[in-house]
């Protein structure tokens, strides 16, 4: 149950850090009897790509979702604002605190629930404005937006279970506009103090291009998400794929029956540990007959996508439920682009397959012919952590979260 007082961990010596003396850099170096570990040698620079899309593999020893996010803040100039439902990913702490030595300007905001976590602690301590929200919802975002220019968003909270042992999506963009878009977006909490249904609908750019691929974007409970995903839904000529943590959303779910019963191929993989709860869509969806499967994974199925004709992917922080819709601050992105939502049905079949239906395979997606997929030794055979931790140990008690 969140607090009804919000706390707010601002520093009261006037927001950002000017400068830090020789003296102040040596011991934040060492700060807590911990050397900060120095950024990892980065590749010949090439031109970072405009579009860049990853999929943790939970037992894997190598995260490129996470190694790209913490080489990118590596790479930060002059500012970084990280708004993180919870936090507690040491590579991405230890990143934030080299920047910070670096002179960039840090701010963060995470949900009041996890204000006390040790890593939040540290950042605080370093010297990094900390804003807890005071809504009666959750802060739910995931996102960084760096130098003004790079976007990186998706399902993935900045946390060992997100980065290591769940099924997440994360996405590194490339657009001054988008980046505007989410800056405005984390002022809007962080300066005004404006969060879950308090918040305005003022994205400055609901609509743009990156690369050619049109992007729609929206944020909850301003831009009345829910609307325009059911108008999408309604929308589907061919095939609709959901890959979701949790699904509640009557609305979303009458769409998807609708166009089933137009013949409209409609398929599911649902996290197990969410498919039974209260007002879950799963069973009514499968006793209409779709083909939906419960996710066999040891970890979290986090996913939030769905994928409409092999042309659309919509994805983001935003469960399908009446409190991602009303409640939460949340942040969808709707990609119009065949190549992209191409990596997502990878994505989709592999969890699908391995799902299962009473022991069957599911049958590939028609917009998959002759695509590659994923190895199936996707996780260690044990289902546990990795044996080799991502540049640091892992936070003592770590578990899964859920949200």
């Amino acid at each position: 149950m969140k607090p009804t007082a919000k706390r707010d961990y601002r520093p009261v010596i006037g927001g950002t850090i000017a400068f830090l003396s020789l003296a102040g850099l040596l011991a934040l170096f060492h700060f807590q009897g911990q050397e900060i570990p120095p950024p990892a040698p980065s590749p010949p620079a090439s031109g970072q790509p405009p579009v860049q899309l990853y999929f943790t593999r939970p037992g894997e020893a190598a995260q490129p979702a996470e190694g790209e996010l913490v080489q990118a803040i590596d790479g930060a100039r002059f500012t970084l604002e990280v708004a993180s439902y919870n936090f507690n990913l040491w590579s991405v702490r230890h990143a934030l605190l080299r920047a910070l030595q670096r002179g960039v300007e840090v701010r963060m905001v995470v949900d009041s629930d996890h204000l006390l976590q040790p890593e939040v602690a540290d950042l605080l301590e370093a010297g990094i404005p900390v804003v807890g929200d005071r809504g009666a919802g959750l802060m739910h975002h995931k996102f960084v937006v760096i130098d003004g220019l790079d976007t990186w968003t998706g399902s993935m909270n900045l946390t060992y279970g997100g980065a290591r042992l769940d099924h997440n999506n994360w996405l590194g963009l490339r657009s001054t506009l988008l980046a505007e878009d989410f800056r405005r977006e984390f002022d809007e909490m962080f300066v005004e103090d404006r969060f879950g249904p308090a918040s305005r609908a003022d994205t400055p750019h609901p609509r743009l291009q990156i690369d050619g691929m049109e992007v729609e974007v929206l944020f909850s409970p301003d831009d009345r998400v829910a609307a325009r995903l059911v108008a999408l839904l309604r929308g589907a000529r061919q095939n609709i794929d959901v890959m979701a943590y949790s699904f509640t959303a009557d609305a979303l779910a009458e769409a998807m029956l609708d166009r089933a019963r137009d013949g409209v191929a409609v398929r599911g993989v649902f996290d197990k540990g969410q498919a039974n709860a209260s007002g879950a869509e799963f069973s009514r969806l499968q006793q209409a007959g779709l083909d939906v499967r419960l996710d066999r994974s040891d970890g979290l199925l986090h996913h939030k996508v769905i994928v409409i004709d092999g042309e659309t992917v919509i994805t983001g922080s935003y469960n399908f439920t009446r409190s991602a819709e009303e409640q939460n601050d949340e942040a969808v992105l709707i990609l119009h682009d065949p190549a992209l939502a191409q990596r997502f049905l990878e994505e989709f079949e592999m969890l699908f397959d391995a799902a299962g239906s009473n022991g069957a395979v599911g049958s590939a997606h028609p917009c998959l012919a002759g695509a590659g997929r994923e190895p199936s030794a996707w996780r260690d055979a044990d289902g546990q952590r990795p044996r080799t931790p991502v540049t640091t140990a892992a936070p003592i008690g770590v578990a899964h979260e859920e949200e």
